[in-house]
């Protein structure tokens, strides 16, 4: 399984997400000193159980979540998180 998978299984089961979106950016930052197939992700994920809880703590939860990948091969990995209200509004005022 590809990381990327890797990282869309657990947050799927660990999440329950209305939306996913995982990018490999790793082609972005070829050549750097941690740069690789599998390096660099971005996750875009909305989910309820967001719902009251903060920004730094939505983190943190991906985190934890994904903890083994981050100690290898995962690099860098950038985080958005969403509420479905949240998101939402993103949708509408776009």
């Amino acid at each position: 399984m590809s990381v990327q998978s890797t990282i869309e299984s657990k947050l799927t089961k660990a999440l329950d997400p209305e939306f996913l979106e995982v990018v490999n950016q790793s082609h972005e930052h070829a050549g750097h000193q941690h740069g690789s197939t599998d390096s660099h992700f971005m996750v875009v994920i909305v989910s309820s159980q967001f719902v009251g809880i903060s920004r730094v703590a939505r983190h943190q939860l991906v985190y934890r979540i994904l903890s083994e990948e981050l100690q290898s091969p995962v690099h860098a990995l950038v985080v958005k998180t969403y509420t479905p209200d949240e998101w939402l509004k993103i949708a509408v005022s776009n």
